[in-house]
């Protein structure tokens, strides 16, 4: 079935990883029209040129809750739940933006908090470009103006918004301790500054 998670990744992860995403908010990916044209029964390899595609980030919008584009290959993402490896190959690669922002948010949701950290700091120096809904921002942006309109932010500004906050798009996002905490405990080393000699 095209709404149901892949049964390698249930065995392995002893969870349905859909679970992140609200019921509702899933529900309606499940009827929405993109989801039923563009991503029944695709890979992880088929999504690639689909998220190299997008042209903004978004959550549900309008009254009906409609969900972008994003949100749905995010949802299917999680039905199909790579491996850290599969993922690290959108995370890694420097040519396109859309993807790369798509495996962070995937990787906020399924690593460790080590791993989250380790993975996503490196993206904090990337400071291209991107196209979002003014309301999806606006919580962690305060100078962004919610009037619903597409606003530019950078990639550096959703991967800090992965890291420290607690929904983003409408989607909860897993606890996340404290870095010094991570550290203190010898998860995570210390964090060294681009500044420093």
């Amino acid at each position: 079935m095209a709404n149901t998670t892949d049964e390698g990744a249930l065995h392995r992860l002893g969870y349905d990883p859909q679970n992140h995403i609200p019921p509702i908010t899933r529900s309606s990916i499940h009827r929405s029209p993109y989801w039923n044209r563009h991503l029944f029964g695709v890979s992880v390899a088929d999504l690639v040129p689909l998220a190299v595609s997008l042209s903004y980030i978004s959550g549900t919008q309008g009254p009906m809750h409609t969900p972008s584009p994003f949100l749905c290959m995010l949802l299917k993402l999680l039905q199909l739940a790579p491996t850290t490896p599969e993922i690290s190959v959108y995370l890694d690669q420097t040519h396109f933006k859309y993807p790369r922002i798509l495996a962070a948010f995937y990787i906020r949701l399924m690593e460790t908090p080590a791993a989250v950290h380790r993975l996503l700091e490196p993206l904090l120096s990337d400071y291209r470009k991107l196209v979002a809904r003014s309301v999806d921002v606006a919580p962690f942006m305060p100078t962004v103006s919610t009037n619903g309109t597409f606003v530019i932010v950078h990639v550096d500004d959703i991967v800090d918004a992965l890291l420290t906050q607690r929904e983003l798009f409408g989607i909860p996002l897993p606890r996340l301790p404290p870095r010094p905490l991570l550290v203190e405990t010898a998860q995570l080393s210390a964090r060294k500054s681009a500044l420093a000699l």
